[in-house]
């Protein structure tokens, strides 16, 4: 089971319209892809800032919309970790993607290091785009496949 995942930058004031279209690049930039889900952001903020991962940190990203209990869902990504990207030097990217690659949540996943700073040079520019535009980076996941209820 794959869980599809779309980047992209827009105000949560969008939220009903990202819900029910989700990819309109010319409205809202971003990218799109299988697998890179909020348990794998909560890591990389966990990691960014030397946390251990506890209820606080994974309420720090908010579910802006849901369509119910299977998804798809709208996440806002949290401040500080929107700041952690949009200053994310390349140098810093490579090591962070090295030591992102090895938390639990990529244990069984096709995602390796040079992947991941591919995805974090991508968030990084979108962050950047969201901050100069007073929007918002935002998460729409959803869960391809059978069914699974979030807990």
């Amino acid at each position: 089971m794959d869980i599809r995942t779309c980047y992209l930058v827009a105000s949560s004031d969008d939220a009903d319209e990202i819900m029910a279209n989700p990819r309109q690049p010319e409205r809202w930039p971003g990218f799109a892809c299988l697998n890179l889900d909020l348990e794998k952001l909560v890591d990389l903020l966990a990691l960014c800032e030397k946390l251990s991962l506890d209820e606080a940190l994974i309420s720090s990203f908010e579910v802006v919309n849901n369509a119910g209990e299977y998804g798809p869902w709208l996440i806002r990504l949290p401040t500080r970790l929107c700041t952690i990207l949009r200053h994310l030097e390349e140098a810093d990217q490579q090591s962070t993607a090295e030591q992102w690659a090895q938390t639990e949540a990529f244990a069984h996943s096709t995602w390796g290091a040079g992947d991941l700073q591919k995805a974090l040079q991508h968030l990084g520019a979108l962050a950047r785009l969201a901050s100069e535009a007073e929007l918002e980076l935002l998460l729409h996941q959803g869960v391809e496949g059978e069914a699974v209820a979030i807990q």
